[in-house]
């Protein structure tokens, strides 16, 4: 079916309803972009049904579109196909996505507000425990930043920054009024978010503009992950966050947040840094070499952390208390005529770490 250009779309109002094409058929329809993930190819949009869809970018295409396409801002789409969906790391529950191809157009159309500017399918901190492992979906999360730790480098040379959210837990059920308000009860979660690479430096970019504010995010494009005993959520390459924005939800989030903490007069608190970001949101303590040895471990645990300023005097090479590690792996490293090799990988290094 060809499609009629996009001027007449316009004068006319010919827009077709995703809810009305059927799978593998030409559309035309008039939509907001909401998210962009660029290396996953993958495009979240809201539509006039007030609903998502996602829509996939081939990369054979991606520098036809992606440098037309911008968040928040609407677009008049002809000529695309509506296909069943991925399976596997979907930022919508739906069963279909649209898909771009060679006679698709994309052109700006005013913004009468009718479709929102934010829509995201945002999950309690409660769920997240049932979605570990699961790839299927990747999670939106809404929360206010109560501590955060610095980016550190693993063994691996990757990096990564812990951030510790709190929020409410949301109910199942909507406000009876209009605006279709997310509810929350009276008690508040804590969850940990590992933020990789270039999202925990941008993360870190974005905090100061804050200016001493606390600081409500959503964040999206996550995955269900251990965090020791306790379920913890870890960024991806689709991860983006939209902090401290105009969205019904966030403004709910801060109400109830002042309810709980019995603090309606004055605003909460800004984010602290921590040595260690912990679930509880606790500060670990910082104990002397004295106190250590005369600490004991609480009943009911198998370790507890610490922090200790301590000057080292002498390492004991001798009695093999630590080794030199693989960058890539755990495995100890041989050492041949000055070259370390690592058995499992069955390659030569020039960098390691010490274990």
């Amino acid at each position: 079916m060809e499609a009629n250009t996009l001027d007449t779309m316009k004068s006319t109002g010919e827009a077709n309803t995703l809810a009305a094409m059927k799978p593998n058929s030409d559309g035309n329809t008039i939509l907001r972009l909401n998210g962009l993930g660029q290396n996953l190819n993958r495009i979240t949009i809201a539509t006039l049904q007030d609903k998502h869809i996602m829509a996939v970018v081939r990369n054979n295409q991606k520098q036809i579109y992606l440098p037309i396409l911008k968040e928040d801002v609407i677009f008049l789409i002809s000529n695309f196909k509506l296909v069943p969906g991925p399976k596997q790391y979907k930022s919508i529950d739906a069963e279909h996505s649209i898909i771009f191809y060679y006679k698709t157009k994309i052109a700006k159309s005013p913004d009468t507000n009718v479709i929102p500017h934010y829509k995201f399918e945002l999950i309690p901190f409660s769920d997240i425990k049932k979605l570990v492992g699961n790839i299927n979906m990747l999670i939106d999360v809404i929360g206010l930043v109560k501590t955060y730790g610095q980016i550190e480098r693993r063994n691996n040379r990757a990096q990564k920054m812990d951030v510790l959210l709190t929020d409410s837990s949301l109910s199942s059920h909507f406000q009876a009024n209009s605006s279709q308000n997310l509810c929350y009860s009276h008690m508040s979660e804590n969850i940990v978010l590992t933020l990789r690479e270039d999202r925990a430096k941008q993360f870190v970019i974005l905090l100061p503009a804050c200016k001493g504010d606390p600081v409500f995010v959503v964040v999206t494009g996550l995955l269900a992950k251990k965090f020791s005993a306790e379920a913890s959520l870890s960024s991806t390459d689709a991860t983006r966050y939209y902090i401290n924005i105009d969205y019904a939800p966030l403004t709910c989030l801060k109400d109830e947040l002042a309810v709980i903490t019995n603090n309606k007069t004055e605003p909460l608190p800004p984010p602290k840094i921590e040595h260690f970001v912990t679930p509880t949101g606790e500060s670990i303590p910082e104990l002397s070499i004295s106190s250590i040895l005369e600490t004991l471990i609480p009943p009911g645990t198998l370790a507890m952390r610490c922090i200790c300023h301590a000057k080292i005097i002498s390492i004991l090479d001798g009695n093999r208390w630590y080794y030199n590690c693989c960058p890539t792996c755990p495995r100890a490293l041989r050492d041949l005529n000055g070259k370390f090799f690592c058995l499992a990988c069955q390659e030569e290094t020039e960098t390691l770490a010490q274990r």
